[in-house]
């Protein structure tokens, strides 16, 4: 999905209300949703719940064959994600998909990152 104009409006005003999203789907379906907003938003279908311990640190994006890398500082506390899901490998190969999302107006957004 492409930048809109209206959000790249909203970036080049430089007066942003930017926060940034995590999605995480596990292969058995079950989606969980995270945010470094300090309240939850939601798009396409998704809870993103705020106070997940999640802090968005770098982004190394490249154009070439190399692998893309992102860096998240924190680590993710929500009741939904617990020690035996972990142990029993729930999350392994889970995707993942961050946003950088207006969270005045969801609609504007755009994905920063997807992978496993």
């Amino acid at each position: 999905m492409g930048i809109s104009a209206e959000f790249q409006e909203h970036l080049a005003s430089g007066l942003t209300t930017l926060a940034r999203c995590w999605r995480v789907e596990r292969k058995d379906g079950v989606v969980l949703g995270f945010t470094d907003h300090d309240c939850c938003l939601e798009f396409d279908g998704t809870a993103f719940q705020a106070d997940s311990g999640m802090t968005a640190f770098a982004l190394e994006q490249g154009t070439g064959l190399a692998v893309d890398n992102i860096e998240t500082l924190g680590a993710l506390s929500a009741d939904a994600i617990s020690e035996s899901d972990i142990a029993a490998g729930r999350y392994d190969g889970a995707a993942v998909s961050c946003w950088l999302v207006n969270w005045t107006d969801t609609a504007q957004r755009m994905v920063l990152f997807t992978g496993q």
